[in-house]
């Protein structure tokens, strides 16, 4: 099980939102807080969310390869969406790189260029918004993960699918 002390949640610089919420729950009296204590990643992760814990945690060292591993997962899950924009080639290359977590062998490039002319079309399609996602991986982990459930045919399913996952990992 991954854990995490409210030293390092505290050095990463989260917003006041988040913070309050996470410091109330685990250092619920201002005497004696123990900053150093390990407090399971899941315990915050139910109480701030996925938004949340993504936003806070992606700016923790032990969790950004983890967190950039989930972003691939998550583009992965609809990676049927893309094949109808890019050509054969660069669909197969980006499916295997998410498959291994190797976003260093994402083409970039071109995955930005398929995602500039969807965005064109009369209607911000879902195509166009996991394009995004892959594409932002490693760059906006966040953004990637949240536009990864925006692509989905049922957002709230694909949430809930993200937060089941997460907390799979995070248990493990």
């Amino acid at each position: 099980m991954l854990t995490v002390t409210l030293d390092k949640i505290y050095a990463s610089r989260p917003c006041n939102k988040y913070w309050r919420v996470i410091k109330a729950a685990f250092a619920p009296t201002k005497l004696n807080i123990d900053f150093e204590k390990p407090i399971p990643a899941t315990a915050i992760l139910d109480k701030i969310g996925l938004d949340g814990f993504i936003k806070v945690f992606i700016e923790i060292e032990e969790f950004t390869e983890m967190l950039s591993e989930f972003a691939c997962w998550c583009s992965l899950r609809n990676i049927h969406l893309i094949k109808r924009c890019v050509p054969e080639r660069i669909y197969n290359e980006t499916a295997k790189a998410l498959q291994t977590n190797d976003i260093h062998q994402l083409n970039k490039r071109l995955i930005h260029q398929a995602y500039l002319s969807t965005r064109k079309s009369p209607r911000f399609s879902k195509s166009s918004r996991l394009l995004y996602s892959i594409y932002s991986i490693g760059l906006d982990t966040a953004a990637s993960i949240k536009t990864a459930s925006y692509a989905a045919n049922d957002q709230t399913k694909e949430e809930l699918e993200q937060f089941t996952k997460l907390y799979e990992i995070l248990s493990s």
